[in-house]
């Protein structure tokens, strides 16, 4: 039978140690990584903006979809209605986010319309939800499925989460 040595039990101890130390950076890694990440989370939209070339009507089925490190990809599907002509939209705006006092600043990178949208008009295109290249954002959580995307001052829409 063998028996340990004072240099076994020291090289076991720094083994445990080690192992320890590793589980920590491991479990910290884990909690720093999935800390104010966007929630992916779908929404309806419905909104009325008059302008000086009438009242616009934009529907939207927006899907809130976060991928890589600090990257989104918001998805518009839905359709506006302005001068009593429908238009459908279907877009893909990748944007890239940070989070700093409590607020998700949102920087679009590139907006990729489908062939299917055919949203005209200079006003018709300026309010649909993205074209700000930058915006602040601050995302509550209401409950455990829901949450609330609010710019500056009100509500932006209600999500509800997918996974």
């Amino acid at each position: 039978m063998k028996t340990l040595t004072y240099d076994n039990k020291v090289n076991i101890i720094y083994c445990i140690v080690m192992l320890f130390a590793l589980s920590g950076i491991l479990i910290s890694g884990y909690f720093i990584l999935t800390k104010h990440t966007i929630p992916e989370c779908k929404a309806v939209t419905k909104a009325v903006n008059y302008t000086k070339e009438g009242r616009i009507e934009t529907t939207l089925l927006v899907s809130v979809i976060p991928f890589g490190w600090k990257k989104l990809n918001i998805m518009l599907d839905g359709q506006v209605e302005q001068g009593g002509e429908k238009y459908t939209v279907s877009r893909l705006l990748i944007a890239d986010y940070e989070y700093e006092n409590d607020l998700y600043h949102i920087r679009t990178r590139k907006t990729i319309r489908n062939p299917r949208d055919n949203v005209q008009g200079e006003e018709a295109n300026r309010v649909m939800p993205g074209t700000a290249k930058d915006r602040f954002v601050k995302i509550e959580m209401i409950n455990k499925s829901n949450y609330m995307f609010v710019d500056n001052n009100s509500p932006i829409f209600v999500c509800t989460k997918v996974r």
